[in-house]
């Protein structure tokens, strides 16, 4: 399914490259609330291929995020979580004007990646936590967005999308309340999903 999905997008960059209408775009990822997550932004660059008959584009997206894990994990310290996120969308337009609203479903390939930010310390029930092998996963997306001055070079870009994203992890448990610390792993999954609002620039090449 991986290299389905990296052939998929290598075909979109190379229709892109010999096509026409075609867009590249620059544009910033920002959570608005998850109680798993403090929070998580990062940029993110798109190739956009526009079909001259009919209201639909493809979109190959790259995206890179920084997180910070919140304290409802119950982890015995502070953990990050950076993501590169690669993944194809097709967009919708119900209305092809100057301002144009869209509609789109996405699905990306997610390589996760898990670092503490203090040392580790029995919580007040003995035991320590940590997140361990945060597997790299699929998720998807749908995103409603305002494509702005679509009759300039440059269009501006402003996106709502709710993601669909849980990643499984190994739960790190050391119970230190004995002589002997005793340590056991558990598969357990993160629930990533999340509102992002998105917003950027355009720009027709």
């Amino acid at each position: 399914m991986k290299k389905l999905l990296f052939t998929i997008m290598f075909l979109i960059s190379s229709i892109c490259l010999y096509s026409q209408p075609y867009s590249l775009g620059i544009k910033a990822n920002i959570l608005t609330g998850n109680k798993n997550l403090n929070y998580e932004i990062g940029p993110s660059v798109s190739i956009d291929y526009r079909f001259n008959q009919v209201p639909f584009s493809i979109t190959g997206n790259t995206i890179f995020t920084l997180s910070e894990l919140s304290n409802k994990n119950n982890f015995s310290t502070g953990f990050s979580r950076t993501a590169l996120s690669l993944g194809i969308r097709i967009n919708y337009y119900p209305l092809v004007w100057v301002i144009e609203p869209y509609i789109g479903v996405g699905v990306f390939y997610n390589f996760n990646n898990i670092n503490s930010s203090g040392t580790l310390s029995p919580s007040s029930d003995g035991f320590i936590r940590s997140p361990k092998n945060i597997k790299n996963n699929f998720s998807s997306e749908i995103t409603v967005g305002i494509n702005f001055s679509t009759n300039s070079s440059i269009n501006f870009i402003f996106e709502v999308a709710k993601t669909f994203n849980k990643p499984t992890y190994d739960l790190k448990t050391t119970d230190t309340k004995g002589v002997k610390y005793i340590t056991t792993f558990s598969k357990e999954t993160f629930d990533f999903n999340s509102i992002f609002i998105k917003f950027g620039l355009y720009f027709k090449l």
